[in-house]
């Protein structure tokens, strides 16, 4: 995945640690972002990648604390399919 903050580019490879060797996601993107300190361009290859853009943005607009509860709201939301998941 590749990170460009202002003139900076950072490369960098996320492992997720659960391989799906099945899986037929992949993800196209060019995500900009502009904020008062300056501009990010991101562009994930994979959900996971792009869940750790969501992320970032996420706990630096909320705050940490607020940024945890939002994300436990929304994994709260999925939890009852994920439990169905486990027990099949």
């Amino acid at each position: 995945m590749r990170h460009c903050h202002g003139a900076i580019t950072i490369d960098y490879q996320f492992t997720a640690g659960i391989e799906n060797p099945m899986s037929s996601l992949s993800i196209d993107a060019d995500i900009k972002v502009s904020r008062p300190d300056g501009h990010s361009a991101y562009s994930p290859g994979t959900p996971e990648e792009l869940t750790i853009i969501a992320m970032e943005l996420l706990f630096k607009e909320l705050g940490y604390e607020a940024a945890v509860q939002f994300v436990g709201q929304v994994m709260e939301r999925y939890s009852s399919e994920a439990q169905s998941h486990t027990e099949a």
